[in-house]
């Protein structure tokens, strides 16, 4: 068996003797905690969908009383009834950026450790869609039931998240792949309207059925497989017992004393760094350049001429169906941060960044726009898991769902301001703001580079022969 196949398949033992809970392998650790994500944590943002649902239900029905009947798209009777409904909506979507950031909702979590944090996040999911199901004209318990099912985005994935440094080699690539089953999990209510219109079972039993069956067996998995404290990164001589030999694998990652007084210091000592001072305007302008994007081809369809009209519907179309695959360019995103390093990474993507916005500078051909969706997705699909990768570098997992609540605060407004900014703006005026975006684009470097520049990390090479050259393989000892 090769070093590194020895390695991958070791029961995976803590410095402190701690392992991971009822010495479960790791990998189905991730497993079950990928079905954790994947089951509730970011079902919110299938909008449409929960719509559906909401008309489905009866909510705000009574705000059509006396108004012209019309069946809108969304299923709603009414416009009023819509706008009631999508204001929930954007209640929910709020709720993370206003109660863990501004409220300090997020040093709360922290404060309980990762086991409870998981747990109240599945018991809040669970709870809102019990309060959907209980709604009515005399409780329009509504918005409640949005913002629980809203706030715990974060939480419930930052409960988990920690378990990629069970895997030092592979970190990044674990972040990945946890925040792709944090998208897929967009499905949850795609699912259930459908179940619905397939199987004809009343749309109030799903919901109750998958709240109490689905997120009270998730609850209990926060509980019994969930540690209290976050994994940690092995450091010095932590060691790790192989399954079926007596050899050791002993981890030696030296690192800065930067990075150790980083990790290990105070709230208010990580929010002044320069990494997180430089981390605000670089996420921000990152989702506010991306979904200006999406805005801007949204009043191209708008205002389109009848000669213009196929042609850009034609684009959306692909735009969509790569969006459908968006995830497998978050998962690759884990692959070359791991291969090149956090920071180069940033740089890479801030630079596909430019690109798009200095194409969307000119009424590109239909191939060029196509060239610049793949493009787009190759860096907008990555932009959180980015987020947390560079944050879990720099600070590891002390504070992370406050942190990670500020770095994501403004961008529950940019939300609201940009389809309004668009729908205000003539189409001929978009030059300027693209070319806003690669001017600013340009300064963001600075984020990336200071990262890079710091030499955060410093990994140190014990044998130039092994494949794994941060692991070195002590000769086996003879057990008395």
């Amino acid at each position: 068996m090769s070093k590194e196949s020895q390695n991958e398949n070791s029961s995976l033992i803590k410095g402190t003797g701690q392992k991971t809970p009822y010495g479960i392998n790791r990998y189905l650790l991730l497993i079950i905690y990928c079905i954790f994500c994947g089951l509730t944590t970011s079902a919110i943002q299938q909008s449409i969908c929960i719509k559906f649902i909401m008309n489905k239900l009866g909510a705000y029905e009574w705000a059509c009383d006396g108004a012209q009947t019309e069946i809108l798209p969304t299923g709603a009777k009414c416009k009023a009834q819509d706008n009631y409904i999508t204001t929930c909506w954007t209640a929910g979507i709020m709720a993370p950026n206003i109660i863990l950031s501004v409220l300090g909702g997020g040093k709360l979590f922290d404060n309980l450790g990762p086991k409870l944090t998981g747990y109240i996040g599945q018991l809040m999911f669970m709870f809102g869609l019990l309060i959907f199901c209980i709604s009515n004209q005399s409780f329009p318990l509504y918005p409640l039931g949005f913002i629980l099912i809203g706030l715990p985005q974060g939480p419930i994935f930052n409960s988990v998240v920690s378990i990629s440094n069970l895997f030092p080699s592979h970190c990044n690539k674990i972040i990945s792949i946890l925040s792709t089953m944090g998208d897929v999990s967009a499905f949850v209510f795609y699912f259930i309207y459908h179940f619905h219109e397939f199987s004809g079972i009343s749309i109030r039993k799903i919901l109750v059925f998958y709240s109490i069956f689905v997120c009270g067996t998730l609850s209990l998995v926060a509980l019994f497989l969930i540690p209290n404290i976050s994994y940690e990164k092995f450091q010095s001589t932590d060691s790790t017992e192989e399954e079926d030999s007596n050899s050791e694998l002993t981890y030696n990652t030296t690192y800065s004393s930067e990075s150790v007084s980083l990790h290990n210091a105070s709230l208010m000592d990580q929010l002044k760094s320069s990494f997180f001072i430089l981390l605000l305007p670089y996420f921000t302008l990152t989702v506010f350049r991306s979904d200006s994007i999406k805005a801007c081809l949204d009043s191209f369809l708008q205002s389109a001429s009848n000669t213009d009209i196929d042609l850009i519907r034609s684009q959306m179309s692909v735009f969509s169906t790569l969006q459908c695959f968006s995830f497998l360019f978050s998962l690759m995103n884990g692959f070359i941060m791991d291969k090149i390093g956090v920071s180069k990474g940033m740089l890479l993507q801030n630079s596909l960044g430019i690109i798009v916005s200095a194409l969307f500078l000119f009424n590109a051909s239909h191939i060029v726009r196509i060239v610049s969706f793949f493009i787009f997705f190759s860096y907008a699909s990555c932009i959180y898991s980015t987020a947390y990768c560079y944050l879990v570098e720099c600070f590891g997992f002390s504070n992370i769902n406050f942190l990670m609540a500020l770095t994501t605060a403004p961008v529950g407004f940019i939300y609201i301001v940009i389809p309004i900014m668009y729908s205000k703006l003539n189409p001929s005026n978009f030059f300027y703001f693209h070319l806003f975006y690669v001017i600013s684009s340009l300064i963001m470097y600075i984020t990336p580079i200071n990262l890079l520049m710091s030499n955060l990390y410093k990994t140190q090479k014990l044998n130039s022969n092994d494949e794994l050259s941060s692991i070195q393989v002590d000769e086996p000892k003879t057990v008395e």
